[in-house]
């Protein structure tokens, strides 16, 4: 079973120990595949929670990964409370999402790493957002659309999401258009809200599923669901949560990646169906896996039809200029003036010569190694999972 790849890492997560010692562990596979995942400070504080020797080597490695991640954590909590309370002394709704908060759940918050701050405001106040971010010594590196990106060096990265869900995800989209109606504040007077235990844990769900959807989901996701659910066990209220899922049209989906993660962390057998979406979790590293994204949106194509080979010329052509459809979600301005669309097109063109080349040219090269039998199995995946 491929959880038991990560055993030693469920074991420390549980507070128990099954993982075999008389087998020596591959140590460097487990840093290899951690760091595909975003896991290196889990891995290590796994490892010498249960005295597991290891290499000058990996000791120095495993050790500075861990040190980077405690301060790094110290800093983005630093800076998430001061872009909040600055928000809010600008009267500004806020609400922080995703890793900001489930970190807290974790036996410590700097085992589950970030790569960036999400955090929804009022998308009337865009403006008054850009000035404050701007003041707090942040450069806005993408404006428009469902997000406006900051940076601030040497490793600050900011999302500040006008809408939760980009409009590509119709279903998931029109769900939360009206999020501000249903979130409360932290306190009364307060202009930092939160959602309810529920509505939390079903947005989690639903970002796990666009991820698996799109590209696939890092061993992190399973992590988070175990952790969500044990320490909220005997509280959610899942009649609710099933009946959103339902609206949402990924009940199927939540049940199955429930029923997958409580196997990984109880030790129990997992079906064909669960293997193969632990197999698919395992393959996808953090956010997912080029391969993957590129192979079903190429064997889908643009109408939904499965001609591998012309729809690789589609896709090619979709990378330089995607639909108006795709542009129009993430730069609202285009509702309004569609005729700006040309403007945004050569954005689009010059953001991958010269901010995200490599990433270009990896997207555009990497089409030659896929193939259509993998691309048909993942899809194949994706209906059996509940999409």
């Amino acid at each position: 079973m491929f959880y038991q790849k990560i055993q030693i890492i469920i074991d420390y997560i549980n507070k128990k120990e099954s993982f075999d010692k008389t087998n020596d562990l591959d140590i460097n596979y487990l840093i290899k595949l951690c760091k595909n995942h975003s896991m290196l400070p889990l891995l290590y504080v796994s490892l010498k929670h249960y005295n597991i020797e290891l290499t000058e080597e990996q000791e120095s490695f495993l050790s500075k990964q861990y040190k980077n991640a405690v301060y790094i954590e110290a800093v983005q909590e630093s800076e998430k409370n001061l872009i909040l309370d600055t928000l809010s002394e600008n009267m500004v709704k806020c609400m922080p999402l995703k890793g900001s908060v489930l970190k807290y759940l974790y036996p410590s918050p700097e085992l589950r790493t970030m790569s960036d701050l999400d955090i929804l405001f009022e998308s009337s106040k865009s403006k008054l957002v850009k000035e404050v971010l701007k003041d707090l010594g942040y450069k806005c590196e993408k404006s428009g659309g469902t997000d406006d990106e900051y940076n601030k060096p040497p490793f600050m990265n900011v999302e500040m999401h006008r809408i939760m869900v980009d409009g590509n995800f119709e279903a998931i989209a029109s769900y939360y258009s009206n999020i501000w109606d249903v979130v409360k504040p932290i306190k009364a007077g307060s202009l930092v809200y939160e959602m309810s235990l529920e509505d939390f844990y079903v947005h989690m769900v639903a970002h796990v599923a666009r991820h698996y959807a799109v590209g696939g989901i890092g061993i992190r996701f399973v992590f988070d669901e175990w952790i969500y659910l044990k320490h909220y066990e005997n509280v959610l209220n899942f009649e609710y949560i099933n009946g959103e899922f339902e609206k949402l049209n990924l009940l199927k989906f939540a049940e199955n990646f429930k029923n997958m993660t409580v196997k990984w962390f109880k030790g129990l057998e997992t079906t064909e169906l669960e293997e193969d979406m632990s197999k698919y979790i395992f393959e996808s590293g953090t956010h997912g896996s080029l391969i993957h994204q590129q192979s079903i949106k190429i064997l889908l194509g643009k109408d939904g039809t499965n001609n591998f080979k012309s729809n690789k010329l589609l896709y090619m052509l979709r990378l330089i200029f995607p639909s108006f459809k795709y542009m129009k979600a993430r730069n609202h301005i285009l509702k309004k003036i569609p005729i700006l669309l040309p403007y945004f097109y050569i954005e689009r063109i010059c953001v991958a010569i010269f901010k995200k080349k490599k990433l270009a040219i990896q997207s555009i090269k990497g089409l030659d190694h896929y193939n259509e039998d993998k691309a048909k199995e993942i899809h194949e995946l994706h209906e059996k999972s509940g999409f």
